[in-house]
């Protein structure tokens, strides 16, 4: 047992360490989505996006109630290429992102209480199999 209180947060802190560069690289990531997620609702003129990181290797986007909703599958499916390259082409320290997935999605609020959510479609992409040329809409 440890009896000297300096010694004891010392080797608190010294355990820690780990723990501190493990937060930094997180919150690098956390900035990266944001300005990607704010890169894509510019880039694209969308009222809503919603980008989350699934283990690690997937990043996802939801595109809520955008103006591509009123379109064709098709027109989506090249719609969400533009859109998975344009992501693609922002990714810097999110390291090892193995695939980008575009859904649209129908969101409303119902009775104050309800969240009524309808998915159109869902397009996921290889990273290594999209074009790192982006093209503009």
């Amino acid at each position: 047992m440890i009896r000297h209180p300096g010694l004891r947060w010392m080797l608190a802190a010294l355990a820690c360490l780990p723990l501190l560069s493990c937060t930094e690289d997180m919150r690098d990531g956390f900035r990266e989505m944001m300005a990607i997620q704010q890169a894509v609702m510019h880039e694209f003129e969308l009222p809503s996006v919603k980008i989350n990181v699934q283990n690690g290797r997937e990043l996802g986007l939801t595109l809520e109630n955008s103006r591509f909703n009123e379109q064709t599958p098709e027109q989506r499916r090249v719609q969400a290429i533009k859109i998975a390259r344009f992501t693609k082409s922002k990714l810097n320290k999110l390291k090892g992102i193995e695939a980008i997935w575009v859904k649209y999605v129908i969101y409303e609020k119902k009775y104050m209480i309800v969240d009524y959510t309808e998915t159109l479609e869902t397009y996921h992409f290889r990273t290594s199999e999209l074009q790192d040329a982006f093209i503009r809409s």
